[in-house]
């Protein structure tokens, strides 16, 4: 994209609007630390929400936060809520409002409408059928080409759709520097996640099974809580593997863990593009995730990461295994996923955005101007 759009490139005005900032959920991590990025840069941003843990985080970095809940009886309350938008837009006077919740784009698209302001959906969470509603969008930013793959394949028009993959360096979710590596028990297989059938917790503790009956002296860590957390603390221990299997809760910053694992396996059944796999690259675990949706990216297509079928324990045991088959075959993979992580950073996600921005804003302004043009031409 020409960077030459918008020169000299003025300081933008920028609303977030999504359901919270609450920790556990990437749409609004991705959300938070772009926000956050881009007050570095100089821009004024707002962050519309019904708030969450991470408020303090936003303040910090000089977010203003705008209060506003989309979370209950939204259909009866959707005309409330787009008047409210509208007031808040007309307060804020945003350059562009940017939705990255499929509620916030409804009524992100009512109030811009209304308002005249350029409006970019992002989609996060491709893999729910709601995510439709993010076509209502000026531009349409996909966390990765399979997503926007999938989106045009479901008719959105591919004209609209831009591309910024997630980064996660640099955030300011985390505190810098990290807390030193946890003492955990090697060599270990970990995994930091929510306990639900998407993240394909249950072939991860049967392909560990798998792995203790070759390799006795290997532990598995499984971080994150869920609806699912009790049926898998079950079949773990009903596992012949049940005393190397270990279940950390929620962890409020992943890094020491990670820093900490061997191996890194995610065995999604469908993930647009997860940040935690970029976590782990940057820790320099090895890592083993699923050949679903966008986690190819996530792992460079296989050159920084071992790609697996989802749904198969068989095939992640034989891989995980394969990676600790030697401590040389372990380093090389760790060497590999670290190679090329610092492209996944924050700085480059803003850089990307905001070129979707000025693009948008650019093109609005030229067919207005074309527009107002041949208005005022004689006939």
């Amino acid at each position: 994209m020409d960077g030459s759009l918008s020169q000299p490139l003025q300081k933008l005005r920028i609303l977030h609007v999504l359901n919270h900032c609450e920790r556990g959920h990437g749409n609004a991590h991705v959300a938070v630390d772009l926000a956050c990025e881009q007050t570095k840069r100089g821009h004024a941003v707002g962050y519309v929400s019904a708030g969450g843990w991470l408020e303090d985080v936003l303040l910090a970095n000089n977010v203003q936060l705008i209060h506003l809940d989309q979370t209950t009886a939204r259909l009866r309350r959707a005309p409330a809520m787009v008047a409210q938008l509208c007031k808040i837009i007309d307060e804020f006077k945003p350059d562009i409002v940017h939705a990255h919740m499929m509620g916030a784009a409804v009524i992100g698209f009512a109030a811009t409408r209304i308002k005249g302001v350029p409006f970019i959906t992002h989609i996060h969470n491709s893999f729910d059928f709601h995510s439709l509603l993010m076509r209502l969008g000026d531009r349409i930013i996909a966390v990765s080409e399979a997503v926007a793959r999938q989106s045009i394949a479901r008719g959105m028009p591919k004209s609209k759709i831009r591309v910024v993959l997630n980064g996660t360096t640099g955030t300011a979710r985390l505190a810098e520097p990290p807390p030193p590596p946890m003492d955990l028990q090697r060599p270990c297989i970990g995994t930091v996640a929510g306990l639900h059938p998407r993240k394909g917790i249950d072939t991860l503790i049967s392909a560990f099974e798998q792995v203790f009956q070759a390799r006795p002296d290997v532990h598995l860590y499984i971080a994150g809580v869920g609806p699912y957390g009790e049926a898998y603390e079950n079949q773990a221990k009903a596992s012949a593997a049940a005393a190397n299997i270990h279940f950390l809760g929620f962890v409020m910053d992943p890094r020491p863990y990670l820093a900490s694992f061997d191996v890194f396996a995610l065995p999604s059944l469908a993930d647009p593009f997860a940040l935690v796999v970029l976590e782990a690259r940057w820790a320099g675990c090895a890592i083993v995730v699923s050949d679903v949706d966008g986690m190819p990216e996530a792992v460079d297509h296989g050159k920084a990461g071992r790609l697996i079928p989802p749904g198969n324990p068989d095939a992640l045991a034989t891989t995980m295994l394969d990676v600790l088959r030697s401590p040389e075959s372990l380093a090389q993979a760790k060497r590999a996923a670290r190679t090329g992580a610092e492209h996944f950073s924050v700085g480059r996600v803003a850089d990307d955005t905001e070129q979707v921005y000025r693009e948008l804003i650019s093109s609005i302004g030229y067919a207005a101007a074309q527009t107002e043009l041949k208005s005022s031409a004689p006939t």
